[in-house]
């Protein structure tokens, strides 16, 4: 019997690294109020959501939708390392206002859109670095941190999105 929990911050920004030297497989399959990216730094990973599989290399992304059912799992006992970022549609509030026509979020959900995995060198060490600065600003309490996080936040949404439907062009071809 598969157990499912929700698993639900009260916080709409949250951002974490682990670096694990061994397997580690997740108990429990969860859900979320809340979007997630996640990005493998370094190794291999099996991640399961909804009823697909994906082998998630180093350099790809995972793009998780609010309310999807996911899990991950080793491949093997090897070292890994990831990112991975929970937030909510209400955390970007203030900059969706400032750009009603600009869709943030629809994209996080479309199956085809789980794994981005057609990403060059080049792309693969933008996107980590953009996380590298969200990182370094999760303690940071000012007005200041909070805007420049938020707009980091939206300009790697915005250049998710185009990888995405970079992604999707070349699978039509």
């Amino acid at each position: 019997m598969v157990k499912e929990y929700t698993y639900s911050p009260h916080v709409d920004f949250y951002i974490d690294m682990i670096d694990r030297e061994h397997s580690y497989d997740m108990g429990s399959f969860h859900t979320h109020h809340k979007y997630e990216l996640y990005y493998e730094v370094e190794g291999a990973r099996r991640y399961f959501i909804e009823d697909s599989a994906y082998i998630v290399n180093a350099g790809n992304v995972i793009l998780i939708g609010e309310n999807q059912i996911h899990k991950t799992a080793s491949l093997g006992d090897t070292a890994s390392s990831r990112i991975v970022m929970n937030f909510s549609r209400e955390y970007l509030d203030k900059i969706m206002d400032i750009f009603p026509e600009v869709d943030f979020f629809s994209f996080l959900s479309e199956e085809h859109n789980h794994l981005l995995s057609n990403i060059t060198v080049k792309q693969q060490n933008h996107i980590q670095g953009l996380l590298q600065q969200l990182l370094a600003l999760q303690e940071e309490t000012s007005p200041e941190s909070d805007a420049l996080r938020k707009m980091l936040l939206a300009t790697l949404l915005l250049e998710l999105k185009d990888l995405c439907r970079q992604q999707d062009r070349k699978s039509v071809v």
